[in-house]
């Protein structure tokens, strides 16, 4: 069950945000991000409603560090875009430096 609780947090990160408000390739970073709750089926799970659920079954790790990174073009074929491309091997870099 707490396999999928990732595999959702992964797939549907980008729902549970909100509408982009910042440059493209924009790092975001928040330690155990709050946010309501928004929908009440688990076929529908947003990043916020993953977090509440494993809030619920107190089956989170101790720390919780979400990354996200604004995306540019969201066009059908669209390439990553210049700055977004490079916030991903920031992202990537400074999660091998955390894991050690």
């Amino acid at each position: 069950m707490i396999g999928r609780i990732g595999q959702a947090l992964a797939q549907r990160a980008a729902e549970a945000a909100e509408p982009a408000t910042a440059a493209p390739g924009t790092v975001h970073r928040s330690v155990r991000p709050r946010a309501p709750a928004r929908r009440r089926s688990s076929h529908a799970l947003g990043l916020a409603d993953a977090i509440a659920f494993g809030e619920a079954l107190d089956r989170l790790p101790d720390e919780l560090l979400v990354f996200g990174i604004e995306g540019g073009d969201f066009g059908l074929d669209a390439p990553v875009t210049p700055s977004v491309r490079a916030a991903i091997h920031e992202t990537a870099e400074a999660i091998r430096r955390r894991l050690g």
